[in-house]
């Protein structure tokens, strides 16, 4: 009830402030149109609410918090790890407990199969996975690759893909894979 109080006495200063001084329009004039406060319902509590919120020339609307969509959840069917699109994830060395971390917009099953073809390429067009496989006859946990995160736009996963290598202190990926990672995460992770 306490919280409730509160929150109403604090909208009611923000009302009364924009009354008394009037809310500012882009043209110059004084906006003095009625204010709102949306509340979900709550028998004998929101009648009384409304009643104070009238005298102060406040309107009071009613939310339904338990509605049908609510209740009934119509999902999906869960998408398995290697059908995920999207994504950053993490590939473990099996030997050793350094890890690749990549990104890619289609399904994680079609880049891992990259990964593995590519160790039978030449040396002058391995990947960093395909190196560290030949340098160290280590092999990599194929089958359990693991999703860090979800993102459909492009720069955000690139983003997220470069703060995952830079909290991951066993990461085989190059240094120039976190080069384009905007200053202000070095802080961030700093404190991490």
């Amino acid at each position: 009830m306490e919280f409730i109080n509160r929150h109403i006495d604090r909208r009611l200063k923000t009302i009364r402030f924009r009354i008394d001084h009037g809310s500012r329009t882009n043209d110059g004039s004084v906006d003095n149109s009625r204010n709102f406060i949306v509340m979900p319902y709550v028998k004998g509590l929101s009648e009384n609410v409304k009643r104070i919120l009238n005298r102060c020339n406040v309107d009071f609307v009613y939310s339904v918090p338990k509605r049908l969509n609510n209740v009934i959840k119509l999902g999906k069917d869960v998408v398995a790890n290697n059908q995920q699109m999207g994504v950053v994830y993490e590939l473990s060395c099996v030997e050793y407990e350094s890890v690749y971390i990549g990104q890619t917009k289609r399904h994680l099953e079609t880049r891992v199969k990259e990964h593995k073809s590519n160790i039978c390429k030449k040396n002058s067009c391995l990947s960093v996975v395909g190196k560290h496989r030949l340098e160290n006859d280590h092999n990599f946990d194929w089958n359990n690759c693991k999703v860090l995160h979800r993102e459909n736009h492009r720069r955000k996963r690139e983003i997220e893909e470069m703060f995952f290598i830079m909290r991951q202190c066993n990461a085989i990926n190059l240094q120039k894979d976190t080069d384009d990672l905007p200053p202000v995460y070095d802080t961030i992770l700093g404190n991490m």
